[in-house]
């Protein structure tokens, strides 16, 4: 078992530490208090598990190199720079014109390829909900259309987003876990332990688009700064945890910390100028928000006019919803996330499906005489933990 599988069982100890000291002082006893664990202990014997690997983290998160494929090469060519920038939602803009182009063609082998480079960007950029519905599309078509060596390659790429999926889902785990210890080290003035836990709470969390859990530990950090007297600090520390609950749309958690630092005695200019900033990740929110539902509504009738036959108009329609994203801020896809013991259950099942496509994608090429991409697809399955 690897330690980091152990992560549930440290936070239950940490709990049910918690608890015990709880109970024992709530009964008001002169008797002798049961043994419990010592806090150094715990934070010794924990630390090494619950630790965040900042340096895998930007493994994981970084773009695997594209697979090559004779099929797409042009396409990926052209949205190599925009790949570069960050600029995904522009890429996936660009590649629905040409699907939508193909679909209108007839080119059944070209809409296959390019709706699996969709996917293949989406699952990259961590939007794994675009990636597959893109990749199902994807391996649909090549199903219908006789190509084992596409079907194969869209298995492939499944296997990866759920490979990509479950490492995120790890991280978020690790993150979380890491702020509960923090938390315990807080309350038992362990505080310099628990800064250095907390600010890496913060890192991760936001190279994965945890904002929630960035703003959490930040809030956590701001009283681990007052409690040692490092008051500017925590001001600073609470200001960046305000921001980040507005640009998720927290709008009430957000004015509700400044309000706090306002009645605290900071300067009221700082306040307001924090605040503006807020407004400003408020207005942003709001904004995406609206792309987003017109862009479902796009989606929407794409769907209605594919279902009655009408393929050109509905294509339209979601070419139209992917330049609705692209207008959107790159956070627009990560306001609202799963709970962390969602995700980490859910990928629990990315670990199973992973290693079936991939098995899948490796025996297709097997048969169609594709040795290198059968080896290639073979290699991923040292990546399934």
């Amino acid at each position: 078992m690897q330690s980091r599988d152990a992560l549930p069982g440290v936070t239950f100890i940490i709990l049910a530490t918690f608890l015990v000291n709880y109970l024992v002082n709530l009964a008001g006893t002169d008797e002798p208090a049961t043994p419990g664990i010592n806090p150094e202990s715990i934070a010794a014997t924990t630390q090494p598990i619950v630790e965040v690997d900042l340096q895998a983290i930007r493994r994981t998160l970084s773009p695997a190199r594209m697979l090559r494929n004779d099929a797409v090469d042009r396409y990926r060519l052209e949205i190599e720079s925009l790949i570069e920038s960050g600029e995904d939602l522009e890429a996936r803009t660009l590649l629905t014109r040409h699907a939508a182009r193909a679909n209108a063609e007839g080119d059944r082998k070209s809409l296959g390829y390019i709706l699996a480079l969709i996917g293949e960007i989406s699952f990259e950029a961590r939007d794994f909900a675009a990636a597959r519905i893109y990749l199902d599309e994807s391996l649909r078509h090549f199903i219908d259309s006789g190509d084992p060596i596409g079907e194969a390659y869209a298995y492939m790429q499944l296997g990866r987003m759920h490979i990509k999926s479950r490492s995120v889902a790890r991280h978020a785990a690790e993150a979380y876990n890491l702020m509960l210890l923090a938390r315990y080290q807080l309350s038992h003035f362990q505080y310099d332990a628990a800064v250095t836990n907390l600010q890496r709470v913060v890192e991760a969390s936001l190279a994965i688009d945890r904002f929630g859990t960035a703003a959490s530990a930040l809030t956590s950090l701001a009283r681990a700064f007052r409690s040692t007297g490092r008051t500017q600090d925590a001001e600073q520390a609470l200001f960046r945890a305000a921001e980040l609950h507005a640009a998720s749309g927290r709008d009430l958690i957000a004015n509700g910390i400044l309000d706090e630092l306002h009645a605290a005695g900071v300067d009221p200019y700082i306040v307001d100028r924090h605040r503006d900033a807020v407004d400003t990740a408020l207005a942003q929110f709001q904004a995406d928000t609206r792309q987003v539902v017109q862009a479902r509504d796009y989606r929407t009738l794409y769907y209605q006019y594919r279902n009655s036959g009408q393929d050109e108009r509905a294509w339209s329609f979601r070419v139209q919803a992917a330049q609705a994203l692209a207008q959107t801020s790159s956070r627009a896809m990560y306001y609202r996330q799963p709970d962390v013991m969602a995700i980490l259950y859910n990928s629990n099942f990315a670990m199973a499906n992973a290693r079936r496509y991939i098995d899948q994608a490796r025996s297709l090429f097997e048969t169609q005489g594709a040795d290198v991409l059968a080896e290639r697809a073979g290699a991923l399955e040292s990546s399934i933990f």
